[in-house]
């Protein structure tokens, strides 16, 4: 497949639906148009087109913070014949980014020194517009220079989102009859099952700590969120 070839362009005037008018036919929504292309000064052919400008477009906004665990990076190959000795991971989302901490000696330790890092930003509260996290990983070289070593984009990030559980207040908690319904080592100490982890209003055992997911990223590396 070539490169892109320009084929022409054309001028259009929009279509514009003051406040006062109601969008409504047969003046709205507005119907298809013919637009003759031209390159130069020699026609390029036809568009059928219509352009309208919207009311309002923009998203509503939620404010939202990403908590990243950058636990460690593992097998790493070679970059243009040179072995990967100080990585870094870089994670972008809506125009803002965040970058771990630099791992000094890759082969005695592939670790992160510096694990938790977080980042507040405002996403798209409808899940169809909001945008993909993209993870870089480079190698940071001498004299400032950077290589990429692997990229991995997360499409759906509202399987990563957590929305805490609003915390009950004495008035709201079950009474003596209600608590018997759930299971007996909740009723014991307190409500703390054995083994760590709380229960939830319905019975069921939540862990304290979320499950960690690994996100496999090009050249073989891993990236623990």
């Amino acid at each position: 497949m070539g490169k892109a070839e320009f084929i022409g362009r054309t001028m259009a005037r929009p279509h514009l639906k003051l406040l006062d008018e109601p969008y409504e036919r047969p003046r709205f929504p507005p119907p298809l148009e013919w637009h003759q292309l031209v390159r130069g000064t020699e026609a390029a052919g036809d568009l059928l087109a219509v352009f309208e400008l919207l009311q309002e477009i923009r998203p509503t906004l939620v404010k939202y913070r990403i908590e990243v665990l950058f636990w460690g990076l593992r097998a790493l190959r070679r970059i243009h014949f040179l072995t990967v000795d100080n990585p870094r991971v870089d994670v972008e989302c809506a125009g803002n980014s965040l970058q771990s901490s630099v791992i000094q000696n890759y082969r005695k330790n592939p670790n992160f020194p510096s694990p938790v890092k977080i980042m507040d930003l405002e996403l798209p509260e409808e899940e169809v517009y909001c945008p993909p996290i993209t993870i870089r990983v480079v190698d940071c070289r001498s004299f400032g220079r950077f290589t990429l070593v692997g990229t991995h984009i997360i499409s759906n990030i509202h399987r990563y989102m957590v929305r805490p559980q609003p915390a009950v207040t004495a008035s709201a908690r079950p009474s003596a009859a209600g608590s018997q319904l759930l299971p007996q080592s909740a009723q014991l100490g307190g409500g703390q099952p054995p083994g760590g982890g709380e229960y939830r209003a319905d019975g069921e055992r939540s862990p304290l700590l979320q499950r960690d997911t690994l996100i496999t990223i090009d050249y073989a590396a891993a990236l623990v969120l």
